[in-house]
């Protein structure tokens, strides 16, 4: 039996691809990356989380303010981890960057991410310094950020992503589809009902050239 099951390892080990490098952007050419953005924000949409774009993470942050002056939210933001595709976010002055944990009502938790997926419509985070999955699920409103090399084409090519990541692995990896909602049957569906109310998505183009 055990010749067998290395038999079956070896095997899958030949099968399986090599893992691109962590140090390159995946599928991130500027025409590959509009229809990923395009698929990406059709498939998002239908799950009931909205979606933009912008050409820089300074205009990123323009559109988060943007964003919470026609939802009538405050400004008021919690930013969770640093990381560059939130760069923006200092010098938009509309906005009012929030530390400390979040208030009893949930407030807006602005994040980056791991990688955003086109195929699915699905964000994914994962956990590390800076950055507590209750941040996310305590929010009322969530907004995430995703940088050009993070648009990836589907499921499929995540996992040769999260093999590229440096030890220690995440202790958790969140793929979220839009607002949490209610899927009980025979009930109606809400919005909001064990975490954000609210999903909004800001894809930053790539630079043309680059």
């Amino acid at each position: 039996m055990s010749g067998a099951r290395e038999a079956i390892l070896a095997r899958i080990g030949r099968d399986t691809p090599p893992a691109p490098s962590a140090n390159v952007p995946v599928e991130s050419a500027p025409a590959d990356w509009a229809q990923r953005a395009q698929r990406f924000a059709a498939c998002a949409t239908a799950a009931s989380a909205t979606v933009a774009t912008a050409d820089s993470p300074q205009a990123a942050a323009a559109g988060i303010a943007d964003y919470l002056e026609r939802q009538g939210l405050p400004p008021r933001v919690h930013v969770s981890a640093a990381t560059p595709a939130l760069d923006g976010l200092v010098t938009e002055t509309r906005l009012q960057l929030a530390t400390g944990g979040l208030p009893d009502d949930g407030a807006t938790v602005v994040t980056g991410c791991l990688a955003a997926l086109a195929g699915e419509g699905v964000v994914v985070l994962a956990t590390g310094p800076g950055h507590a999955a209750e941040s996310v699920f305590l929010s009322a409103t969530h907004i995430v950020v995703v940088s050009p090399g993070q648009l990836l084409d589907s499921l499929d090519a995540l996992w040769g992503l999260v093999r590229t990541l440096p030890a220690p692995l995440p202790r958790m990896v969140n793929l979220i589809l839009g607002p949490s909602r209610t899927a009980d049957l025979g009930v109606p569906s809400r919005l909001g009902a064990h975490g954000p109310l609210r999903v909004h998505v800001v894809l930053v183009a790539p630079v043309e050239g680059a």
